[in-house]
């Protein structure tokens, strides 16, 4: 409080003190009329250092960043980490609708089992078949005919187990 009263006096007083000090060459008819400065009007002057840097602009990237994708599709029913959030390894981040999911698991299995019947009756046919022409009761052909059925059914059963296991896996 006294540095300011002392600051305004000095501000009001610097002139006067001035004009004293200066040589006399000529008498001056000039007066100086008073200024009366308030409190608003007055600044303190103090040293310190400046905290704050140059204004920047650009983009934060995180350190570390990953991208998640779901194997499957599927509508979300709860997800369980925010963006921008840490997570560890192994952490569930989303639970995904799987009942599609569980009826192609189903098609799958069932598409084995086909498979496999198909396969042990074309099996079956060919060597019935095969019986029968060396007793000459058919034709080649017929034997023909079971032979491609067979090896058509012995292909389909080993693709079957390939397209469960994509499911099984998920």
């Amino acid at each position: 409080m006294r540095m300011r009263r002392l600051a305004g006096l000095l501000v009001v007083a610097a002139p006067t003190l001035w004009m004293g000090c200066r040589k006399r060459e000529e008498p001056s008819t000039t007066t100086v009329e008073a200024v009366v400065v308030g409190r608003e009007n007055v600044a303190v002057v103090t040293t310190a250092q400046i905290r704050t840097g140059p204004a920047l602009s650009g983009t934060l990237a995180p350190e570390d960043e990953a991208t998640v994708r779901a194997e499957v599709g599927g509508a979300v029913l709860a997800t369980y980490a925010e963006q921008g959030q840490t997570v560890r390894k192994g952490q569930l981040l989303v639970r995904l609708d799987d009942v599609g999911l569980r009826e192609q698991v189903l098609s799958a299995r069932s598409g084995v089992a086909t498979a496999t019947a198909t396969a042990s009756s074309a099996e079956r046919d060919y060597e019935r078949n095969q019986t029968l022409l060396e007793a000459g009761a058919v034709a080649e052909r017929v034997v023909e005919q079971a032979r491609t059925a067979l090896t058509a059914a012995r292909a389909q059963l080993a693709n079957a187990p390939a397209s469960r296991s994509v499911w099984l896996r998920s």
